[in-house]
């Protein structure tokens, strides 16, 4: 009898530090589909950081590039959207006078409409893109780094996923075998265990943000491959500025799941002692 309980007790143990680890990524997920998910947290950071005073569009332009490039990147990889989007800020520019040198040679009179591009138009654009300039498209190298972006993002969407379902289905079995004193402790633990390394995480991003942008780079692309010109399109749309604000949504966002659970944990805990 006194084996099977203490084989309960085992049993119970693992389940709460298998659910407090996968609620701990939960809470660290919930801040990247801030950042990932909705349209309106690029839309509102390209508004407010893009560098159009660097770059031959306009505000308006950047930010139109920038949150289709962001759902070619996250979203769908919809290469005809993007490319299509660029194609008619280029277009503009064009049938305005003031393409500068550099930019694609493209046909201006083309209808552009975003998912409406054959596959010869999306070629075209291609080898326009490939000749012009990196201030006024993507090249292929930016286009082949978004490509990578989109490769870790899907990849990690499943793992993120999986950690929310092993947090909801974990907190679960927690609360049946163990009651509400280890759920609680299970929420406060993963609470507090996010805050303090996203505190560290913060202080490195206030003390030296080009290291800690470097050092997150190459965990996950190879060297060389994630650096373009300070002018190009890509850095226009989005300068160092964009990310620390996109940082900050990530921050804010995962900081108050964190409080969130902190404060039901120590409730359940509280409640659960006072019965006693």
């Amino acid at each position: 009898m006194a084996k099977s309980e203490s084989s309960a007790r085992i049993v119970t143990s693992v389940v709460a530090v298998i659910s407090a680890v996968a609620l701990a990524v939960s809470l660290v997920a919930a801040g990247f589909a801030a950042c990932a998910v909705p349209d309106v947290s690029t839309k509102a950071l390209a508004s407010a950081y893009s560098t159009d005073d660097a770059s031959p569009f306009t505000k308006d332009e950047l930010v139109a590039a920038a949150v289709q490039t962001k759902r070619y990147t996250i979203d769908d990889n919809d290469k005809a959207a993007v490319y299509a989007t660029i194609a008619a800020i280029n277009a503009q520019e064009a049938l305005a006078g003031t393409a500068g040198k550099g930019a694609p040679k493209i046909d201006v009179t083309a209808n552009y409409a975003a998912g409406e591009l054959s596959d010869e138009q999306i070629a075209t654009l291609e080898a326009a893109f490939d000749a012009a300039s990196e201030r006024y498209v993507l090249t292929p190298d930016a286009v082949s780094h978004l490509d990578d972006v989109f490769g870790v993002v899907q990849a990690a969407k499943w793992w993120l996923l999986a950690a929310v379902v092993a947090a909801c289905v974990g907190c679960t079995a927690t609360a049946f075998r163990g009651g509400k004193r280890l759920l609680g402790r299970v929420l406060t633990g993963a609470g507090v265990s996010v805050l303090a390394v996203f505190a560290l995480l913060a202080a490195w991003v206030a003390i030296d943000f080009d290291g800690f942008f470097a050092q997150f780079h190459s965990l996950f692309f190879a060297a060389g491959t994630w650096t373009f010109s300070w002018d190009s399109l890509l850095i226009c749309m989005y300068p160092p500025e964009f990310w620390v604000g996109m940082g900050a949504i990530w921050l804010v966002v995962t900081v108050a799941c964190c409080v969130v659970c902190i404060t039901i944990g120590r409730l359940l805990r509280k409640g659960s002692t006072q019965k006693r």
